[in-house]
């Protein structure tokens, strides 16, 4: 996953979590060059 900040391509998982009805998965990451944090959301 590229960093929508400086595109690095590579970032870590802080947190994941499910959707009530387990449809989506909401990933928060941290870029491993600039250390800014962003959501990313999949199915």
């Amino acid at each position: 996953m590229h960093c929508p900040f400086c595109r690095y391509p590579d970032s870590r998982v802080v947190d994941s979590r499910t959707t009530d009805d387990d449809t989506w998965i909401r990933k928060r990451r941290q870029c491993l060059d600039c250390s800014r944090r962003f959501t990313t959301v999949e199915t």
